[in-house]
C-alpha cells in the first residue's frame, strides 16, 4: 500500500567511484532506509523511473548500478517503495505503479450549487472514476444520497 509519498532527497554517484559507496543497488536501498528513518530490515522495492509515469522494478538488488538498472543515464531516478500490508496503511494505492497512474490522471474538480454560488468546494479526482464514483463523493459531501444529486457541466459566461 502506498501511504504518505515523500522525497528523501538525491545522491550523486559516479558509475566509476561511488561517493556514498553506493555501488551495489542493495547499498542504495540502505541509503533510502536511512533517509527515511526506516530500520535495516524494513522491506523495500526499488523501482527505476524509465520514462515520465513509467515504473520498472529492480528485481535484483546483489548487482552494480550498470548492471541492474534498464537505462542507466545521467539523472537517473530511483524510487523506493515501503512495503506495508493493509492493517499498517490502510486503504490506500496498491503498488507504485498503481501511484503513478494515479497522479498521471488526476485531477480536482469545482462543485458549487446553482442556486448558492458562494459556497463551492473542490474535490480530488482521477479521470478514470466513473460516475458513480464521483456521486458518492460528492454525496458524501454533502450528507446526502448519490442519486439524489443532478450534476450540470459549467457554463460559461458570454
Amino acid at each position: 500500500m502506498i501511504a504518505n509519498p515523500q522525497s528523501i532527497g538525491k545522491s550523486f554517484v559516479s558509475l566509476s567511484f561511488s561517493y556514498f559507496d553506493l555501488d551495489l543497488l542493495v547499498e542504495v536501498a540502505r541509503e533510502c532506509r536511512k533517509r527515511a528513518n526506516l530500520t535495516e530490515d524494513a522491506p523495500i522495492k526499488l523501482y527505476e523511473e524509465i520514462q515520465t509515469g513509467y515504473v520498472d522494478r529492480i528485481s535484483n538488488l546483489e548487482v552494480t548500478l550498470d548492471q541492474g538498472l534498464e537505462e542507466l543515464m545521467d539523472g537517473d531516478i530511483i524510487v523506493y517503495h515501503k512495503q506495508c500490508d493493509e492493517a499498517q496503511c490502510g486503504k490506500k494505492l496498491k503498488s507504485l505503479s498503481d501511484f503513478y497512474t494515479y497522479m498521471q490522471y488526476k485531477y480536482e474538480i469545482t462543485f458549487m450549487d446553482k442556486c448558492n454560488v458562494n459556497e463551492p468546494f473542490s474535490i480530488e479526482m482521477s479521470l478514470k472514476s466513473s460516475y458513480m464514483e464521483m456521486a458518492t463523493k460528492v454525496a458524501q459531501r454533502l450528507g446526502c444520497k448519490p442519486l439524489y444529486i443532478q450534476f450540470f457541466k459549467c457554463q460559461p459566461y458570454k
